[in-house]
């Protein structure tokens, strides 16, 4: 009988030594990992596996943040010319190059860091001998267009602009003589000779050409190489964007200001603006008073172009946010001789009297 308990009782000894030594070990595997030490005593990171709302990395490295989709973007901007608009104009016959078409196109990425722009098409332009392009009577504009890549996402982002070729001199016959006197409070030639002489050039959208001289849609008369013109009176408004104002062409030309007071009111507006080449002598008499719009000056003169002003006449010439003479808003201006007459420059916000903007 005793040995028969004994054998129970080490039957039931092992049975719970077995249980107690199967608990221990499921404990021991289930234990979380958080509660696990190391060597040195301090407690481990816990595994992604532990939390399933993360998924665990490849090759167990965190990936950068991604930008949200909606907020990956870049911008290509075009900056307006002296007509307050972004068209492109060349000239027919004069070749142009990449940088000519990139000039004043700049793109910046949602953070409003600059990203480079290229040309992705330029529609059909002949870059090395421009023509115009469409019918007579109605010029069409070849689309130029642009792409910036974003420098995180890759993603190409694109834009367009118009771009004409404009007439060169050669092209027209010249219209009958009328004296080089341009009246700028009535819109015509001192007399009364109509800018556009009753017809329109084939393939342009411009008037003709009288004293190298041409009237825009009522918006600025446009200085040819080889004019020799003197203006007179108040510019007035005749349908176009503001005041009658005046644009220098590239080349040689000589303009007389005689008792002329231009005051732009609409913003990027200049009264006198030198392209890019432009040299111009700029004479003086009576009192002549030149006053810009936002962001522009009252004598644009671009840092590649170049003016003499000689008197005896006055001239009293004033920038907003841009230079009394010379560069517009942030701009350079180019090379400014005054030989003689009085002359008062006064410059915008933060801009010189005569020098950049």
């Amino acid at each position: 009988m005793k040995q028969h308990t004994e054998c129970l009782f080490l039957k039931r000894f092992t049975a719970r030594r077995l249980t107690a030594f199967a608990l221990a070990a499921a404990m021991l595997f289930t234990l979380p990992a958080t509660t696990a030490f190391a060597e040195d005593g301090a407690a481990e990171p816990p595994s992604f596996a532990e939390n399933t709302d993360i998924t665990p990395p490849e090759n167990g490295v965190m990936p950068e943040e991604e930008i949200p989709e909606a907020e990956k973007n870049v911008i290509i901007s075009f900056e307006l010319n002296a007509l307050g608009d972004t068209v492109l104009r060349i000239t027919e016959g004069i070749p142009v190059t990449n940088d000519d078409l990139l000039d004043g196109v700049s793109a910046e990425d949602e953070n409003g860091a600059p990203v480079p722009v290229a040309i992705a098409d330029t529609g059909g332009l002949d870059m090395l001998s421009p023509v115009p392009k469409g019918e007579p009577g109605n010029p069409m504009p070849y689309i130029i267009a642009y792409e910036a890549v974003h420098p995180v996402s890759g993603e190409i982002f694109s834009e367009t602009r118009e771009c004409y070729v404009t007439l060169g001199l050669n092209s027209i016959m010249p219209f009958p003589d009328v004296p080089a006197v341009f009246d700028l409070s009535a819109g015509k030639w001192a007399d009364g000779t109509e800018p556009s002489g009753g017809t329109t050039p084939p393939g342009s959208d411009f008037s003709v050409y009288i004293n190298n001289c041409y009237l825009e849609k009522d918006t600025y008369l446009w200085i040819g190489p080889g004019a020799d013109i003197t203006l007179t009176g108040t510019s007035g408004e005749f349908g176009g964007d503001g005041v009658l104002r005046v644009f220098v062409a590239p080349g040689s030309s000589t303009i007389t200001l005689d008792g002329v007071k231009i005051e732009c009111t609409g913003s990027y507006q200049s009264p006198i603006l030198l392209e890019s080449g432009a040299s111009l002598t700029l004479n003086l008499e009576g009192e002549n008073t030149l006053k810009a719009g936002v962001d522009r000056t009252g004598l644009g003169v671009h840092d590649d172009s170049s003016v003499t002003i000689n008197g005896p006449g006055k001239l009293n010439a004033t920038g907003n946010f841009g230079a009394g003479i010379g560069g517009g808003y942030d701009g350079d201006g180019g090379t400014i001789n005054i030989t003689g007459g009085e002359v008062t420059a006064t410059g915008g916000l933060s801009a010189a009297g005569i020098g950049g903007g």
